[in-house]
């Protein structure tokens, strides 16, 4: 999939009005709260953790979601945000225990967004009361006011957020989920019960997948593990672009197996428009069981089938006729994944195990695939607890950087110290290149602030009324710049809502737009310091590292399960070992990248290379994990050794050919070898080998084939000795594990094209 290469650029669409709804919003209750504090209740320390309280709910975190979920979520932000506020004022009242609290609480409160989805849009918005109160330099003198104002504040914010122009952002993502949901079930309808394999209806599918990938990738607030909605619609996101490598193939099933396929598909891509038309409100989601009840009905017909056939002594064309099934199994088996998700996603009792009450895919009642510790929130923050981890790393520096603003305002006594705090947290990015440039952005919006507001004040003079009739606006243009414009407009127009706020209480004083420009000029340095000494690369240095130790672990992986598949227990320890290793692996590989594209700055061209790396690895863990349970679920027949150890070597060859790919692109972009193709013509080269490969099988396999096919007519030549069904079960078992080794290699070997031609 490719990425939009315009997404560093100022975001000048607002199809939804996102940005002008925030800006109504905050233009109209901020004037209302600071009027409220200063002339109702009388407590003028009030009204600065009041307007934040309502900037960082309705501003920094203007959560979107269901009604509900977005009122609990918004109406924690206050609850933590008063316990931060709290113990931040505490803490604060010694200078040598604030900075320490707050490198610690600003760590837990960034690291915290590894979760996504409304853990990461918060951060911001949590971190702000805190440092309000270890700025403040007052302890707890003044801690009843500012406590009042938040409360006030937040209370307001979370009734607006409710009532006021609400804004549901995840609904265009499962909008786009949706549209892939209904392209897949077409591509199942045309390929098993239609006219076959469609290269037109593949290429819509890849055009719907990048639709929904253009709204995903690279963002950070994107719905993620920490809550049971977000997890499942993220999980469905993930299976959604992996079903669309299951339904990448035009074997054709001979006569005699076809009408059980139909069956299954039929009841397969009615499941999926199903889950499309609840993603759009427009019905229940379906119950995955019915796939699930539909693929073991499958395998039964199957199985009947085999037995029937040695019974007749027609062995000759079992394996293929049993092989061609396997893509039907494979994408009935994805799309039950995707259709439990969906059901999570959009179902209304959010205590429900994700992905309903169903625990686990079977096959003959016995467990496939377990679906209860899929992207917990102790994976997620396990996974991610290392030195290497992007998101450790970037907890480490912002936690620094804000401790040490801590300890400048602290010790220098600055007059609005929180100024200096936040400068840094909006200049500090993922790498000291993207910090430079916010932070030469943010000073000239900050400069270009004070020269207006210092006019403002100049004009106006010490009026008061008229400081009040200019809030809304300074406030409406403070909440619509940031994201629609760039940030130096942002900044500009922050800084002169701030003059104006001030000049109410202080009119015709230039000294807050003064020390504006000092305090913010402070923070930039900061991060700009500590971005040089912390990590300088970010994360775009780290990718090509990181997703060639994914690829390597996720192949070991695939090779560890063919092991246990074909040699029993005695690789069982192993496997899971080297399975826990490659899935931390490949969770860090896959979020380097999206912080990577998360940037929008240069350095990652070919972001969408490394993407389809990234999706490979993921498809061998898929693999790997499947493999592994049909050693207990459905394991191989005994004897069979000529395809046990082809199935090993094939499992070798989409290892090295795999991992020979990634390191050789790595080798490539180290060394700053441009490619001999231009993009386009990586994609189109791509796309081609993507339709060579779905109308042929990789020579490489040729010997497992062959092997199986020896294998499976010396089992069933002992039709008489054995039970039909469990003959059949046999039967299915070692063509479906070899179809497993093949569709790995042809994964393989796609990458390895890719990497031949263009690196």
């Amino acid at each position: 999939m490719t990425q939009d290469h315009t997404a560093s650029k100022p975001k000048r669409g607002d199809a939804a009005h996102i940005f002008l709804r925030r800006a109504a919003r905050v233009a109209i209750l901020v004037p209302l709260m600071s009027w409220f504090t200063s002339d109702v209740i009388k407590q003028p320390a009030a009204g600065l953790p009041s307007s934040f309280a309502l900037f960082s709910i309705l501003v920094f975190a203007n959560l979107g979601g269901p009604k509900l979920a977005r009122l609990r979520a918004n109406v924690m932000i206050v609850l933590v945000g008063l316990v931060a506020l709290i113990a931040g004022a505490v803490t604060g009242a010694s200078v040598w225990v604030a900075v320490p609290a707050t490198f610690m609480a600003i760590f837990a409160i960034s690291y915290s967004a590894v979760l996504r989805g409304y853990f990461a849009a918060s951060t911001n918005a949590v971190i702000v009361p805190w440092v309000l109160g270890a700025t403040s330099g007052t302890g707890v003198t003044n801690l009843p006011a500012e406590c009042v104002g938040w409360l006030v504040g937040g209370t307001l914010a979370c009734v607006a957020a409710s009532l006021l122009w609400p804004y549901y952002e995840q609904d265009r993502l499962k909008s786009k989920l949706a549209d892939v949901l209904d392209a897949s079930a077409s591509m199942v309808d045309q390929r098993w019960s239609g006219s076959g394999y469609s290269d037109e209806g593949m290429a819509a599918l890849d055009a719907s997948i990048a639709k929904l990938q253009s709204v995903y990738d690279g963002v950070l607030s994107r719905p993620g593990s920490g809550a049971p909605r977000e997890r499942s619609l993220m999980l469905a996101v993930d299976e959604a672009n992996r079903l669309r490598t299951a339904l990448w193939s035009d074997q054709q099933a001979p006569q005699e197996v076809r009408e059980c396929d139909e069956r299954l598909a039929n009841v397969t891509a009615t499941a999926l428009r199903q889950a499309a038309a609840a993603l759009r409100g427009e019905g229940q989601a379906p119950q995955a069981e019915v796939i699930n009840a539909a693929r073991a009905a499958h395998q039964k017909q199957l199985a009947d089938w085999v037995g029937s056939q040695a019974a007749a002594s027609q062995v000759v064309n079992v394996y293929p006729s049993v092989a061609s099934s396997f893509d039907i199994r494979l994408a009935s088996l994805t799309a039950e994944l995707v259709v439990l998700d969906v059901h999570h996603a959009v179902q209304d009792d959010s205590r429900e195990p994700a992905g309903g009450t169903q625990t686990a895919v079977t096959i003959d009642g016995k467990p496939l695939l377990d679906l209860q510790h899929r992207a917990t929130v102790k994976q997620r923050i396990s996974g991610q607890w290392s030195w290497s981890s992007p998101w450790f790393r970037t907890a480490l520096r912002t936690a620094t950087a804000i401790a040490i603003t801590v300890l400048i305002v602290r010790v220098t006594k600055l007059d609005y110290a929180l100024w200096v705090s936040l400068g840094a947290m909006a200049a500090l990015k993922f790498d000291a290149s993207g910090t430079r440039r916010s932070g030469s952005q943010i000073a000239l919006g900050t400069f270009g602030g004070f020269i207006v507001g210092a006019a403002i004040i100049t004009l106006v003079g010490d009026r008061p009324g008229i400081y009040w009739v200019l809030l809304p606006i300074s406030v409406f243009l403070a909440a619509y710049t940031p994201g629609k414009t760039s940030l130096a407009v942002g900044q500009g127009a922050f800084t002169v809502f701030l003059i104006t706020m001030i000049a109410i209480s202080h009119p015709g004083s230039y000294s807050a737009g003064e020390m504006r420009v000092i305090d913010v000029a402070l923070g930039v340095s900061v991060s700009l310091i500590v971005s040089a000494l912390m990590w300088p690369h970010g994360a775009a240095a780290m990718v090509r590292r990181k997703i060639a130790e994914g690829a390597d672990q996720a192949g070991s992986f695939l090779v560890s399960a063919f092991e246990l598949l074909t040699r029993g227990e005695a690789a069982a320890a192993q496997n899971e070992q080297t399975r826990r290793d490659a899935a931390r692996a490949v969770a860090q590989a896959v979020e380097t990248l999206d912080l990577a594209i998360s940037q929008r700055g240069p350095g990652l061209e070919d972001a969408w290379e490394w993407m389809l790396a990234n999706n490979t690895s993921a498809h061998l863990m898929y693999t790997g994990g499947v493999v592994t349970s049909m050693s207990t679920a459905n394991p191989l027949p005994a004897g069979c050794q000529a395809s046990r150890d082809e199935l090993i070597v094939a499992s070798e060859r989409a290892n090295t050919d795999f991992t020979r790919a990634v390191a050789q692109m790595a080798a490539a972009d180290d060394a700053g070898h441009a490619s001999p193709l231009d993009e386009q013509d990586r994609i189109k080269l791509w796309a081609a080998t993507n339709l060579e490969l779905a109308h042929h099988t990789p020579e490489g396999v040729a010997g497992l084939a062959t092997a199986v096919d020896r294998d499976t007519q010396a089992l069933l030549a002992k039709a008489p000795q054995r039970q039909t069904s469990e003959l059949g079960r046999e039967t299915i078992a070692l063509a479906f594990a070899a179809g497993w080794a093949i569709r790995a290699n042809q994964l393989a070997l796609r990458m390895a094209v890719l990497s031949d031609a263009s690196k």
